[in-house]
């Protein structure tokens, strides 16, 4: 690999990034180890110092590495346009590179002089992994394993076989999910998801926001520290979750609808499950956009739940119409009947409005939409962060709770009306 002319060489400076005690740890076992894992709670210092480590290597030996995610366009935007770009300019502040945005790719000189080169690629493994398999690495990274599938870490193993000359190594991190997965099986068990034992040279270190307080605002660690339960003992303290009993969601089963990758659009809704009432002790207001795609299965790309009062809901879902061009609005209307349809006409008289009446219980309801992202039949996507959502339909026992899960209702409706699935769990009406 021959370097650019914009790459000229230039003497490195000693860096003044000042690495943490476990990112020193963690530095020590990427260096010793084949497949080493880095998991923990959010902004902890796992993803940087693996970045960081690749063009390490990358400057002592020209060679190929990869850093991927889930989908490219998470990896260009979370990697390719931030945390690398902050890796170079604290960590190798006179070390030139090059960041060809169209080919995902960095190109930065090496330490042998002349004009020879690293590159550091961006890939999207469950989306585009033809052009991944398309190269040979040096070192692989893949960044938020809980959302990447253990057959795409089979397959991306056959390319970590460049002959450059450095040691090969296989680099992860995560916030930790479900003990069913197959990132605790594999690094604290020593087996794959089929329970075949694991030859592989491994180590896991657990890193957490606790470990990386000098480089963190105290307002985040707050924020952190108030966050639901589960949440909180994901993301603050990076435990593996276990299954809450009689939840007709799990962990894995949102973590498939986060790998599905969806088809076109063919329909989209914004649903509601509104709030007829705005005091201290008022419900939110449910508020949830889905889409069907031409798969014949169903997109969600966001949540808006939210304790709002009637006009201001309304507006809500009328702005987010508009801003997904969608099709109508579906709301539930057990409580609100027709002033439901009159309070979003009041905003805009003319978006469609669709009233769905629930005939069934909460659990008939929701049953059928929980069967759609079970392995196997998966015909649901999340598109996106919706981490409120995800707590709701994880936690949430329709037979013992004594709370109304309006998130979770804004999105059956949604699936209900879009699918067909369990179609005679409610009445439609109006247009």
């Amino acid at each position: 690999m021959s370097a650019p002319a914009s790459l000229s060489i230039v003497p490195r400076e000693p860096e003044k990034y000042v690495k943490t005690d476990k990112q020193i740890e963690h530095s020590k076992l990427m260096a010793k180890h084949e497949f080493v894992m880095a998991e923990g709670g959010a902004r902890s210092g796992k993803t940087f110092n693996a970045l960081r480590q690749q063009i390490v290597r990358g400057v002592r030996v020209p060679s190929r590495h990869l850093a991927a995610r889930s989908h490219l366009n998470h990896a260009r935007q979370a990697l390719g346009l931030d945390t690398i770009p902050k890796v170079f300019e604290v960590c190798f502040p006179r070390l030139p590179y090059e960041h060809n945005k169209s080919d995902n790719v960095f190109r930065f000189p090496t330490n042998q002089g002349g004009d020879s080169v690293s590159e550091l690629w961006l890939g999207g493994v469950e989306d585009n992994i033809d052009k991944v398999l398309g190269k040979e690495y040096s070192s692989i990274f893949l960044n938020e394993c809980s959302l990447i599938s253990w057959d795409s870490v089979e397959t991306l193993t056959t390319r970590l076989a460049e002959t450059s000359g450095l040691n090969l190594r296989f680099f992860f991190d995560q916030n930790p999910t479900i003990r069913t997965w197959w990132t605790y099986r594999l690094f604290h068990q020593g087996m794959t998801p089929d329970r075949e034992e694991v030859q592989w040279d491994t180590a896991v270190i657990s890193m957490n926001p606790a470990d990386n307080l000098d480089n963190l605002d105290p307002r985040y660690i707050q924020m952190l520290q108030r966050l639901p339960k589960r949440k909180r003992q994901r993301f603050w303290e990076g435990l593996y979750l276990e299954a809450v009993e009689g939840a007709l969601w799990t962990d894995e089963m949102v973590n498939l609808a986060k790998l599905r990758e969806p088809g076109e659009v063919v329909e989209t809704i914004v649903a509601v499950d509104p709030s007829v009432s705005h005091t201290d002790d008022s419900d939110e207001c449910g508020i949830v956009v889905c889409s069907r795609d031409d798969q014949d299965g169903g997109i969600v790309h966001c949540d808006h739940t939210a304790k709002l009062a009637v006009d201001e809901w309304a507006r809500k879902a009328v702005d987010l119409y508009h801003e997904f061009e969608a099709n109508a609005v579906v709301a539930e209307v057990n409580q609100g009947g027709d002033l439901v349809d009159s309070i979003i006409h009041n905003v805009d008289p003319t978006v469609p409005v669709y009233q769905v009446r629930a005939s069934k219980s909460k659990f008939a309801r929701a049953e059928p939409i929980a069967q759609l992202y079970e392995d196997g039949q998966l015909r649901v996507s999340h598109n996106g962060e919706m981490p409120e959502l995800e707590e709701e339909l994880t936690t949430y026992v329709p037979r013992t709770a004594k709370y109304s899960p309006n998130r979770l209702d804004a999105l059956v409706w949604g699936l209900t009306y879009l699918l067909g699935d369990g179609a005679d769990t409610f009445d439609i009406a109006g247009g």
